[in-house]
């Protein structure tokens, strides 16, 4: 392997029935500026054969630089699909792209060049992501070091998808890897166990990728109950563990509920949406966020009223 012709680094990207978008980003992989030395795809139990059928067709292609990985599980969630791959990489780097992503054509590169000479207790370095349609970055900010739990995924803090890191794969393992009892936040929940180890990592805020926001994707279901009892258990979990400070979890708490009240608005669940929102604001709104979620409540409070 020549470094300047590919990286020690291995992209897992889990997929599940997710062929209508799984070559542009398998493409955005092979076609790196540096690509990985291995790309391996995990299939977690899709209804067809057509992930198989395209990852045969980038193999056909004969990308010599990239050993390309097909491997087909049973449904398990993304947790398991991302260990399953990552028990399968041989390098000492480990990237991670969601099928529905695409990544930056430098991201590897960049990546790499600010993760090379760093200490063996850095797990890792981030960047940050754009929405794929309007091309917006995410504001995190440049950190380092053993970061606070409480600013992973927060603007002004660290990235907690792990999408937009270059990690040391050892380090993902000896934390034994994605907690795979989770479907949402599993991957915040990795950070935060890597930084309560003592590790340390390192901001290079650049976009890596182009992320689509798509319901009914491997982490993202359809239906809005499902989304927020997963991300209770997140929560539950963090509780337990003592991952935030008090304030915080009730922050993260609120925000959730804030997320699933607007997911059924969009499904024209007016009721059930006020019924959250009622709850929510038995604490006065401290937020513009908050507040903009209040008014609208308010609006369907009063049209209740004049109805």
């Amino acid at each position: 392997m020549i470094l300047d012709v590919c990286l020690p680094i291995t992209v897992i990207v889990p997929t599940y029935n997710d062929e209508g978008y799984l070559s542009e980003a398998l493409t955005s992989v092979l076609l790196q500026s540096k690509p990985p030395e291995m790309l391996i795809v995990v299939d977690d139990g899709s209804s067809t054969a057509d992930a198989e059928k395209i990852v045969t067709g980038f193999k056909a292609q004969n990308y010599i630089h990239t050993q390309i990985v097909y491997l087909k599980q049973s449904n398990q969630g993304p947790s398991a699909a991302r260990n399953a791959g990552l028990k399968l990489a041989s390098t000492p780097y480990v990237a991670f792209l969601d099928a529905d992503d695409r990544m930056l054509a430098d991201n590897l590169a960049t990546m790499w060049q600010a993760i090379n000479g760093l200490a063996d207790d850095y797990f890792g370095v981030y960047g940050t992501y754009c929405d794929i349609e309007t091309g917006k970055p995410y504001p995190f900010a440049d950190l380092e070091g053993c970061i606070a739990p409480d600013k992973v995924g927060k603007k002004g803090g660290i990235a907690g998808g792990v999408h937009t890191y270059l990690f040391r794969t050892y380090h993902l393992r000896n934390v034994g890897g994605f907690d795979e009892s989770l479907v949402n936040n599993e991957d915040y929940d990795l950070i935060i166990r890597l930084l309560r180890a003592g590790l340390k990592c390192k901001g290079k805020v650049t976009t890596c990728f182009e992320k689509r926001n798509r319901m009914g994707s491997l982490s993202r279901p359809w239906e809005p109950l499902v989304a927020f009892n997963n991300t209770l258990r997140f929560l539950q979990k963090a509780e337990i563990a003592g991952y935030f400070s008090d304030e915080e979890l009730a922050s993260r708490r609120r925000s959730t509920q804030l997320n699933y009240a607007k997911l059924l608005m969009k499904q024209g669940k007016e009721k059930e949406a006020a019924s959250i929102w009622h709850e929510v604001f038995k604490i006065k709104p401290s937020t513009v966020r908050e507040f903009y979620h209040w008014l609208i409540y308010l609006r369907l409070r009063l049209g209740e009223k004049i109805g």
